[in-house]
């Protein structure tokens, strides 16, 4: 496990050991709610958003590029976010 490469994205852990990557940081949610974000690993970044917002999604955060990745959040017709990545 390792801190983030980028300080901006605030009290999280990266975990990269093999299989699926992923990450545990601390609820940003002032009311303390947890969450889970699944990533999908996609050949175009902005592609993949424009698609999902064609097909009614929102971005719920922008692309943030890291040295080794970049990624996004998006979030589906119901609410429910989804993190697109790229490397």
């Amino acid at each position: 496990m390792q801190p983030p490469a980028d300080p901006s994205v605030g009290d999280y852990t990266e975990i990269s050991e093999s299989g699926i990557g992923g990450g545990i940081g601390a609820a940003v949610d002032p009311a303390g709610a947890g969450w889970v974000t699944v990533y999908a690993q996609v050949p175009d970044l902005s592609a993949a958003i424009a698609h999902a917002e064609r097909l009614g999604g929102k971005l719920v955060r922008p692309i943030m590029k890291l040295p080794d990745l970049s990624f996004a959040l998006i979030a589906d017709p119901e609410g429910h976010v989804v993190g697109l990545m790229s490397s």
